[in-house]
């Protein structure tokens, strides 16, 4: 019981209080403050069991035609670029072995985008495993 009451103190009373203390000393580091509100962003995004960052798994011709390289689509384009493409883009990214959380943000034609019938799941132990584990 007291190893249980410990626990439940520190997970949802000291810790409601620490973590908003410890993140803003984290934040007069000097350069974090650019760069760990979007870091944090990102992560929790990734990490969420309410929307998955990656969409559908995806095929596109990249880095140059005939290449395909295997990715995942992460969101439709926003209203200023497909204006400037001039036509429907979504946004891929281009995971790298053995971490499919780095790579390549490309933004492409919706068109020029084959979308694969494998779960997000069998498509990050592909990348991870280098092509080594191919989906059932």
């Amino acid at each position: 019981m007291i190893i249980l009451a410990t626990g439940f103190v520190v997970s949802h009373l000291l810790s409601k209080r620490l973590m908003p203390f410890m993140e803003k000393l984290f934040l007069k580091l000097p350069g974090v403050r650019q760069v760990y509100p979007s870091i944090k962003q990102i992560i929790s995004f990734i990490f969420s069991k309410d929307k998955p960052a990656f969409k559908k798994v995806v095929m596109v011709e990249y880095p140059s035609k005939g290449i395909w390289s295997m990715g995942f689509m992460t969101n439709d384009s926003f209203k200023e670029a497909e204006e400037e493409a001039g036509q429907e883009l979504v946004h891929i990214l281009i995971g790298t072995t053995p971490s499919p959380w780095s790579g390549f943000f490309i933004m492409v034609p919706k068109s020029q985008v084959k979308f694969l019938d494998i779960s997000v799941e069998a498509g990050i132990k592909l990348i991870v495993s280098g092509g080594i584990l191919k989906p059932s």
